[in-house]
């Protein structure tokens, strides 16, 4: 393939011209997936615990309302279901 970039006309630098005498080796950062994933979930959960579902529902509903969207029926169903449940 190197033998085909330098028959062509077309420059790559760094494949057939303007390479280094030496690579230089590049750091690599290595991530614990399952770290990551944990501390994820956490935020997710404590995001859960804290908000305010009251709050939550009125946005969606103004939100859809005010952008005519296909789903404003179905939030303002939803938001007339969790506050029958919330009164009763």
């Amino acid at each position: 393939m190197l033998r085909l970039f330098s028959v062509t006309s077309e420059t790559i630098v760094g494949v057939n011209k303007y390479r280094l005498d030496r690579q230089e080796e590049v750091e690599v950062l290595e991530i614990d997936n399952s770290r990551v994933r944990q501390q994820q979930i956490a935020r997710i959960n404590n995001i859960k615990n804290t908000r305010d579902n009251n709050r939550v529902c009125v946005v969606n509903m103004s939100t859809s309302l005010s952008t005519s969207t296909p789903g404003a029926f179905d939030a303002i169903l939803l938001l007339a279901r969790y506050l029958y449940h919330l009164l009763n």
